[in-house]
């Protein structure tokens, strides 16, 4: 259902080139049906959502059609949301970890089959647990195991709640387990060796790690509703509630732009960093998803997770990947076309949208497939 909401903030809608910090993607001159089709969009992300505040890039057949910020990204200083915002992309972190492991088992150092435990010999409790089952979130770890400090907790004495394999269970433990493995093998800090291995080598200069030295034209503060149902108007999220260790980073600490997330597509197409059989690994249909927490799955028959991401066939048997990510002050949501060159990127400042982006995500890939 289309919902139209509205708060007292004035916003500010604008998008910029500046240069000095993260190279700009232009959008290259469109076309009659392409500015048409730029209007469209706009027009149905008003009719989902008139007051959203963020940033937004869309391409379609790889070709950029919209890369615009919307609203304040600081609402005291007036600092305008644009292209290279830097948000909190929260759980699309997962599929950076994902990659990780990938490349790893490329080199031959470990492989998704193996038992974590081998790497974590603290926790033999995690015994029967397969690099892919955490991969898959299928480990049988709870998500109430959310943070590194309740998975080591948990699993220094006890044992998973499900048996591996047995259901798809959500959680950022599986994601911060991940992490570890990562800077066992690699013998680095998972900081570190994405840093050197993916955000490096694929010029994502305006991501990074909670935040770090962002200039602050371009770091987007997180706000929230005084009244989640009115939405009648929003105040900052408190800093003490933006906190994540660097234990947690793997599940979700890396933040970014829509035109970096444009770059990591990119990327993804060109199998620049590792294998077409590897990629093809990362977007095969592992685990189905719970329907009620993955909304995607209205659009098909049956959606499922792979390695960092949920994965789907539109009633046209066209594939897609997608993930959601949610986080105090943040709402965000990717989807990108695993064999054509649509991709949707939606960032946002406002906590307790994503059933608001969500419908936004849904009227874009609409229009773009016709």
């Amino acid at each position: 259902m289309k919902r139209k909401y509205f708060f007292l903030v004035i916003a500010a809608v604008i998008f910029s080139g500046c240069a000095g910090y993260s190279p700009v993607i232009k959008e290259g001159g469109l076309s009659a049906e392409e500015e048409m089709l730029k209007t469209r969009l706009e027009e149905a992300f008003m009719d989902c959502y008139s007051g959203f505040t963020g940033s937004i890039l869309i391409a379609k057949d790889n070709r950029i059609i919209l890369n615009k910020g919307y609203g304040l990204t600081n609402i005291e200083k007036n600092i305008a949301n644009q292209g290279k915002t830097a948000y909190h992309i929260v759980s699309l972190t997962k599929a950076f970890t994902a990659m990780a492991v990938l490349m790893l088992e490329e080199e031959g150092l470990l492989s998704v089959e193996d038992q974590a435990a081998d790497y974590l010999p603290e926790f033999q409790t995690l015994r029967g647990i397969t690099l892919h089952h955490l991969l898959t979130h299928t480990s049988g770890i709870s998500g109430r195991k959310y943070n590194w400090e309740t998975v080591s907790e948990a699993f220094a004495n006890g044992k998973p709640e499900k048996a591996p394999g047995e259901e798809m269970q959500y959680s950022n433990g599986n994601y911060i387990l991940l992490g570890k493995i990562i800077e066992k093998v690699s013998g680095e800090k998972y900081t570190d060796f994405m840093n050197k291995r993916i955000l490096g080598p694929l010029g994502l200069e305006g991501s990074g790690w909670f935040y770090g030295d962002i200039p602050e034209e371009y770091k987007s503060l997180g706000y929230r509703f005084t009244d989640r149902e009115k939405r009648t108007e929003i105040f900052p999220e408190p800093l003490e509630d933006l906190v994540l260790p660097p234990d947690d980073y793997p599940a979700g600490g890396l933040y970014s732009t829509t035109e970096d997330m444009f770059r990591w597509h990119r990327a993804l197409n060109s199998r620049v960093l590792v294998k077409k059989e590897t990629i093809d690994k990362m977007f095969a249909p592992y685990a189905p998803v719970d329907p009620v927490m993955w909304e995607v799955a209205a659009h098909t028959s049956e959606a499922h997770y792979g390695y960092g991401w949920c994965v789907y066939e539109d009633r046209s048997d066209n594939r897609f990947a997608m993930h959601e990510g949610a986080f105090p002050g943040y709402s965000i949501i990717i989807t990108r076309g695993i064999d054509n060159g649509t991709f949707i990127m939606i960032l946002s400042n406002l906590n307790y949208i994503l059933d608001e982006i969500v419908a936004m995500n849904d009227a874009a890939l609409e229009i773009l497939s016709e």
